[in-house]
């Protein structure tokens, strides 16, 4: 969308990858809302993304929302939705998303799973795609009363950005073979 950028560096050594990204809203007078906030266990990270093969050699980082998987055994009673950082005109946001290798695929439904069966899938190239929210799209947002600086958002349309850049060396990615339900 005009008005965003979104630059990416990757580093990674034998046990981790890291993709340093910073998004700027350069919108005159509208503000954004990331969807870039990832549910842990007890609170929310920009540190971490969801992982899928896309295509080729090429995996996906997302943060943002993904599909209810189709298996009715694997669904959540509540959709899994992300908080969101705020981002002002003129502001700009950066974090660091890390991810274990080799990769691993997962979604906000379907955890990594290491006894799923996969294949091993070379990868020479990530694209990071971040969904966000134009604030005059939103249906409701206010902020966490116990995670100062994310937002409980709700609006549409959900629109991302994303950007490619090549890996410093190849990697592997565990491409599962179950019902896991990918988003590129």
């Amino acid at each position: 969308m005009e008005g965003l950028t979104l630059a990416v560096r990757l580093e990674q050594d034998e046990a981790e990858l890291r993709a340093t990204y910073t998004i700027a809203n350069d919108r005159r007078g509208e503000p954004i809302y990331l969807l870039n906030q990832l549910q842990t266990e007890d609170a929310f990270s920009s540190e971490i993304a969801y992982t899928c093969w896309a295509e080729d050699e090429t995996a996906l980082l997302l943060q943002g929302e993904t599909p209810e998987p189709e298996d009715p055994l694997v669904q959540r009673f509540e959709p899994e939705v992300p908080g969101a950082t705020r981002l002002l005109p003129g502001e700009s946001f950066s974090a660091t998303v890390r991810a274990g290798l080799p990769l691993q695929e997962w979604n906000a439904y379907q955890d990594p799973d290491p006894n799923a069966p996969f294949d091993r899938v070379r990868i020479d190239r990530i694209v990071l795609r971040i969904q966000y929210i134009v604030e005059s799209a939103t249906f409701y947002a206010d902020e966490y009363e116990n995670f100062p600086g994310v937002y409980q958002v709700n609006g549409s349309p959900v629109l991302s950005l994303g950007v490619a850049a090549t890996l410093p060396s190849p990697t592997v990615l565990h491409r599962r073979r179950d019902a896991f339900r990918r988003f590129a």
